[in-house]
């Protein structure tokens, strides 16, 4: 068995997604393939998985395997396509539980494979593939413009009896936020264009929220970079490994903790949707702070370096001032974005005072002070938008 071709004229688009008058459309088509999904009712996993864990006490006996995909699959008519990578080459990157390689079609377009790790329960493996297809599947989530959208599935072919499903999406040749913000071009985007990239992603964050569904890793390395047709800098969330899609509000799930961007009172505690809601929008609001504040900008004053702070803070490492003002209730993180806002140099005084009222929605280390009102969190990014 052998899928190790590549159509070489064909584009992502080719591949897309067939629209039919049977595709799922509102929540209630959902309970018709609730067995297949893992975040409809899913039996606490033997051990932590790359996917947040619905905590649940029915369908303790539910069976994950071929069947749950492939049916699963045909319900929401995601294809099956005959597509691979080349095994000689190094992974281009791993998240959680999961090992990520990649295929080029021509010098414009290619596809990314999700591959998840062989682990010691076949059960978990699979869980993870439905419960991360059930996300991507959601009519909310679905070819959403700032969501990287599901193209199919493939197959891992380790040998003739090991063959495992993997998850297919189009690869971005900017590669994702935390890399593109080190080039060139990101350095020469004005305030207005990375304001534009945090209102993107927040569309994204708000849609699913406004469906129940808490992506719950948000982080730079998340978020890809593209290029529009119009050659303007465009964004689109990524890895929803961990991503839930809450069918009840008072149902507890294990969120992941990618430090720094985690919230400050994650302590691997479960949590309800709206304290699950709350941490993505802390999280949001230190992406937006980075994004903004935290990175090389030619429209910056030059006595102000971003790169210095950066560092100062600590975003790149565990132990860090950014860990410890966040864990302080005097909220300093929060007081010092409020004055870097006023020394950037680059803000007129509107502008400046809408993002501290934007960070003050965001940024608090009491979670219920935080606004989840994204209408509102949006307009203070884009006003005019």
């Amino acid at each position: 068995m052998s899928f190790a071709w590549v159509n070489s004229s064909a584009t992502p688009k080719d591949y897309r997604l067939r629209k039919s008058k049977n595709m799922v459309s509102n929540d209630e088509d959902y309970s018709s393939f609730g067995r297949y999904s893992s975040l409809a009712s899913l039996p606490p996993s033997s051990r932590l998985c790359t996917s947040a864990v619905l905590e649940h006490e029915e369908d303790q006996h539910a069976h994950y395997g071929f069947i749950a995909v492939l049916g699963l699959a045909q319900r929401l008519n995601v294809d099956i396509l005959p597509l691979s990578w080349d095994i000689k080459q190094r992974p281009i990157g791993r998240g959680g539980q999961a090992t990520i390689y990649h295929t080029m079609i021509d010098r414009e377009s290619g596809f990314v494979f999700k591959c998840f790790d062989h682990i010691d329960q076949q059960q978990d493996l699979f869980r993870q593939v439905v419960q991360e297809m059930a996300v991507l599947g959601h009519p909310a989530v679905r070819a959403h413009p700032h969501i990287n959208n599901l193209e199919g599935l493939c197959w891992n072919v380790i040998d003739e009896n090991q063959i495992w499903p993997a998850l297919v999406f189009e690869k971005s040749h900017l590669g994702d936020l935390d890399s593109f913000v080190k080039t060139q071009r990101a350095i020469e985007l004005s305030i207005e264009d990375r304001l534009e990239l945090c209102v993107q992603i927040g569309i994204a964050i708000r849609d699913m929220h406004a469906n129940g569904i808490v992506h719950g890793d948000i982080k730079p390395g998340n978020i890809l970079v593209f290029e529009a047709d119009t050659g303007r800098i465009t964004v689109k969330m990524t890895d929803f490994g961990w991503s839930t899609w809450f069918r009840a509000e008072r149902k507890a799930i294990l969120m992941p903790r990618s430090l720094p961007w985690n919230a400050p009172e994650h302590m691997w505690q479960t949590v309800e949707m709206k304290e699950a809601k709350l941490m993505d929008v802390y999280s949001y609001g230190l992406l937006c702070l980075w994004l903004l504040l935290c990175v090389d900008s030619a429209s910056a004053s030059r006595s102000f370096r971003a790169l210095d702070w950066m560092q100062y803070l600590g975003f790149t490492t565990e132990r860090s001032l950014l860990h410890a003002w966040k864990q302080d209730q005097d909220d300093p993180l929060l007081k010092w974005a409020i004055w870097a806002l006023s020394e950037h140099g680059t803000f007129d005084i509107d502008m400046e005072q809408d993002l501290v009222k934007f960070f003050k929605s965001c940024l608090t280390f009491d979670p219920y002070m935080r606004n989840m009102n994204w209408q509102h969190l949006l307009e203070l990014l884009a006003p005019n938008r």
